[in-house]
Formats: structure tokens, sequence, C-alpha cells
């Protein structure tokens, strides 16, 4: 706030707020936090109405309320605003992530084949954008897991394993064990 009051409608500052009350909110279970980061995020795109940092950390919302309150319609409005950052910024490495998560959760509540294959296309744009981390490692290969337990298709499962394999191998370089790699690994 005192950030706020110094640098009145700054864009980077209100952004980053709003994205902090996203974590917030998420971790504590305070969802006041989702109607405050809205305002805020409202607040900062009549500032600047194409701002992609803005436009993503809004798909965020939208994808944390959807996951935790199992509504497809949001999981609808994360997907489209995951897009719309795409036509402002094609090669958004967070809105794919974004479309990763959302089509990956989405699919979970639907029980949608077609949300699970796209989780893993948004996953494989991901991997030509970045470096690949255990983390993300985890993430891909727990799409994969979840495909594989729809189709029975082995190849999904070898996929999982995959890349599974490959986070627990960077992970052990690195000498950090993670427990939710391990699980997944195990599963």
């Amino acid at each position: 706030q005192v950030a706020n009051y110094c640098h009145d409608n700054n864009y980077t500052l209100l952004t980053q707020w709003a994205d902090a009350l996203i974590s917030h909110g998420t971790l504590t279970e305070d969802f006041s936090c989702f109607k405050e980061a809205r305002d805020k995020l409202e607040e900062v795109l009549k500032i600047e109405s194409e701002g992609v940092y803005a436009w993503v950390v809004m798909g965020d919302l939208f994808l944390e309320q959807a996951h935790y309150f199992s509504e497809e319609n949001l999981f609808e409005e994360a997907v489209e605003t995951y897009r719309y950052v795409l036509s402002l910024d094609e090669d958004s490495l967070r809105a794919y992530e974004g479309l990763a998560k959302a089509s990956m959760f989405w699919g979970e509540l639907s029980q949608e084949l077609t949300k699970f294959e796209k989780s893993i296309e948004y996953y494989q744009q991901c991997a030509k954008l970045s470096v690949l981390t255990p983390f993300f490692l985890n993430e891909w290969g727990s799409a994969y897991l979840k495909l594989a337990e729809i189709t029975n298709d082995r190849f999904h499962v070898e996929m999982a394993v995959q890349k599974l394999q490959q986070a627990m191998d960077i992970r052990e370089e690195q000498g950090t064990p993670d427990a939710l790699l391990m699980y997944n690994y195990g599963c």
C-alpha cells in the first residue's frame, strides 16, 4: 500500500500487488483477496489496456478461482484470458503455462480427453520457450499421468516417466529432494 501511495497508479506495482494478493488468497483461503486483486487489475487495465503482465495475472486469478471452486466457467475465463495474452505476445511463457495448467485442471474436473491433450500441447510449447526445470517437468509429467489414467495408453505412461525421470535427475544433480516429484514418480 505504501508503494502505491508513493507511485499512485503505477502499472507494475499495482500488477505485482494483485499477483501477491492472489498468492496470499490462495495460500490462506482468504477469498476477499481475489476480489481485491481483481479490483487492482481492473484499475491497471484502465491505465494500460493491453498490458501483457496484467492480463496474465488476470488469467492467473481466474485459474486460481476455477481450481479452488471447481467452476468450469472460470476455467473458460482463464483460457480466454491467456489466449488474449498470446494475441498480444505470442511468446508469453506465462500464458502458455497458464493454458497448460488450466487445461489440465479443467480436464480433471470434466474428465474430457481433449483438455488433457491440449494441456500436453501447451507444455510442449512451454518447453520450446524455456529451460526445463524440475518443477516444470513434474507438472508436464503429471499431465501425462492424468492423460494415461483416461486413455490407458502405454505411450502416455512412458512419457510421464520420462519427464519425471528428467526432473529427478536434475534434482539429484542439485542435491535437492522434492517430495511431490518423488510421489508423482512413484505413481
